[in-house]
């Protein structure tokens, strides 16, 4: 039995001086997942873009392509109840969902007048037959004119106060 204590060294198996190769990684992941916490703590969250204009959109829609963009106008033309045009830059607006579950109003209320809106989207390029299927609803017709122009696919639309920048209330 002595003979078999003496094949083990009197450091439990660990080299004199040294220590296991395992503390060392484990010292180089915990290294890591700080490192890690540390970088998505003070990662910024990609959020729209702001202070993006309908002319910046259409002067060079595709520099905007994919990004989401908050931008407010006044709607030049209603295009069935899940569309609209703004008055600058012949941008068309479609709801991501129909128009009254994104504004919480019937279409009706929503474009009478000459309402300033601000809508929140993704930046892409109008085509009828892909956003239907994207969309999972059926477009007006009249958008095909619009076909190949900027378009934004609206997460949010407000209604602003006229002349403000307010949401109105």
């Amino acid at each position: 039995m002595g003979a078999n204590n003496a094949a083990v060294p009197a450091g439990g198996g660990r080299s004199k001086g040294g220590s296991p190769a395992w503390y060392w990684i484990l010292g180089l992941l915990a290294a890591l997942l700080i490192i890690w916490a540390l970088w998505a703590a003070f990662r910024q969250p990609a959020g729209p873009q702001v202070g993006v204009t309908l002319q910046d959109i259409q002067g060079n829609p595709q520099a905007y392509i994919g990004q989401t963009v908050t931008v407010s106008g006044e709607i030049q033309e209603a295009i069935g109840p899940n569309a609209f045009v703004f008055d600058r830059g012949d941008i068309i607006v479609v709801g991501a969902r129909e128009l009254a579950q994104i504004t919480g109003t019937s279409s009706e209320d929503f474009f009478s007048g000459d309402p300033v809106v601000q809508v929140t989207g993704s930046v892409t390029t109008f085509i009828a037959a892909e956003m239907e299927r994207q969309l999972g609803y059926p477009l007006d017709a009249m958008l095909n004119q619009y076909e190949g122009r900027p378009a934004i696919i609206a997460q949010e639309v407000l209604l602003l106060e006229p002349g403000t920048l307010e949401p109105a209330s």
